[in-house]
């Protein structure tokens, strides 16, 4: 059987660039972005999985390496593949790509409550 995977393309932005955080910085994308991208990009797949109307996930772990670079108005494609899920956790393997070139690598995973509680336990 072959693991369910995602994929999502975002655009960098000016306010993606670590150059938003100070100026001296050059206009690329920013680590804490691609963190972002990853965790939306793994946060809609489980969605297609789980019973949303019951479950969600919040986010608990990444670790990510961050080895190539994507200027300002570049596309980058993040995929998110699902490698294990149990009752109460979902784990992903992710890459993102500016083009063909490999510059990130993660492994994510996500906790999965029920929606009742979570909406409890905010407010």
């Amino acid at each position: 059987m072959t693991p369910a995977s995602h994929t999502e393309s975002f655009t960098v932005h000016p306010t993606d660039c670590i150059s938003t955080l100070d100026p001296t910085l050059p206009d690329l994308l920013g680590t804490y972005i691609l963190v972002q991208w990853m965790e939306i990009t793994a946060a809609k797949l489980i969605n297609t999985i789980l019973n949303t109307d019951d479950r969600l996930t919040v986010g608990e772990h990444v670790d990510i390496h961050h080895t190539g670079m994507a200027r300002l108005g570049e596309t980058v494609t993040v995929t998110a593949t699902l490698v294990e899920q149990d009752k109460k956790h979902a784990s992903f393997s992710i890459e993102a790509r500016n083009d063909e070139k490999l510059i990130a690598t993660a492994e994510h995973q996500r906790t999965i409550i029920p929606r009742k509680l979570l909406e409890r336990m905010m407010r």
